[in-house]
């Protein structure tokens, strides 16, 4: 039965990134790297799974750099995402390590992260468990900045990356959520759909079940969140929803009441969007939302000829990567 309803759900996520053919995922130009890169990007085999990681061809022996853990959509894989988000260009040129772990069909047909599985929710366990694992093998082989180790996901991956800072924060200096939904939007497959359609529950709820899941290892975590007003695979509402969970959250962990700054800009590419910041006291941003105009179930910015990109919008890499670079742990 479990299998099923990952399968179910499986067929009903890629329904919906099926019909994403509008013009608007496949725009011109949205100013985000084109170099080549010239960084190793190997498959590594571990415990029964495979993971891709690309390292800096400037990296200094004994040198510590900064990680991302990349975790992709449905129907995607290792190299489908890197293609897509040009994260390998930006560790290139900015000198980080991206770790891009890859579903297998076993686990779900159409290798989506089962962000709905509550096995796949806790610390300790599941997927969130192999991810950790699979850092701590990078950790053991290269030098990591600890410090800096950040978590950024698109679709399934995006609600996973929110799984990742609420069970584990003491890893995650900061999280970015691109097409995501908040912590513990569903427990089921049936709630799942409820929630990319129609959206998930009050966010409250949510809220302190993160808080609960960091246990001991408590913090504010910093996150940034894309989505597109045309989304109609992962409603946009959800992303209004992980904005309010974690600034609720944070604020249960230590952050005081959040501000909130709201903007508008036009990308690069041509693309509108708003941008809404939650500060603390000391101006600091612990939140930030992006809302790209027009734009459907798609990682903003990234490369024109991928599957699931929006390049008129402002670049999400790029974007994510300040965000990160200004939240070390």
């Amino acid at each position: 039965m479990k299998n099923f309803l990952r399968n179910s759900l499986s067929l009903l996520l890629i329904s919906g990134c099926g019909g994403l053919g509008t013009p608007a995922l496949l725009g011109t130009s949205g100013g985000t790297l084109n170099a080549a890169s010239a960084g190793s990007f190997g498959a590594v085999a571990f415990q029964g799974h495979t993971y891709k990681l690309f390292v800096p061809s400037q990296v200094a022996a004994g040198q510590p750099l900064p990680l991302v853990l990349a975790l992709h959509g449905c129907s995607q894989d290792p190299d489908s995402f890197a293609a897509a988000t040009h994260f390998n260009d930006l560790a290139e040129q900015d000198g980080f390590y991206v770790l891009y772990p890859e579903q297998t069909s076993d686990q779900n047909a159409l290798k989506c992260w089962n962000w709905f599985d509550p096995a796949d929710q806790q610390r300790g366990a599941g997927d969130p468990a192999l991810f950790v694992a699979e850092i701590e093998q990078v950790e053991s082989r290269y030098a990591v900045d600890t410090r800096r180790v950040f978590v950024a996901g698109f679709s399934a991956g995006g609600a996973m990356a929110n799984v990742m800072g609420a069970t584990y924060p003491d890893v995650f200096a900061a999280v970015s959520a691109n097409s995501g939904l908040e912590y513990q939007a569903a427990t089921n497959a049936t709630a799942a759909w409820t929630a990319m359609t129609m959206g998930g529950p009050d966010p409250a709820g949510p809220a302190k079940a993160a808080y609960e899941a960091m246990g001991p290892f408590r913090r504010v975590v910093p996150t940034i969140i894309f989505h597109g007003t045309a989304d109609y695979t992962v409603n946009m509402t959800n992303a209004d929803e992980e904005a309010a969970q974690w600034i609720q959250t944070d604020e249960m962990a230590g952050a005081g009441h959040l501000s909130q700054q709201s903007g508008t800009g036009t990308a690069q590419g041509g693309g509108g969007f708003s941008d809404t910041r939650y500060t603390d006291t000391r101006g600091q941003v612990i939140v930030e939302q992006v809302m790209v105009d027009a734009m459907g179930h798609a990682w903003s910015g990234g490369n024109a000829s991928s599957q699931f990109t929006y390049p008129a919008g402002p670049a999400a890499t790029e974007r994510s990567w300040e965000f990160f670079s200004a939240h070390p742990m």
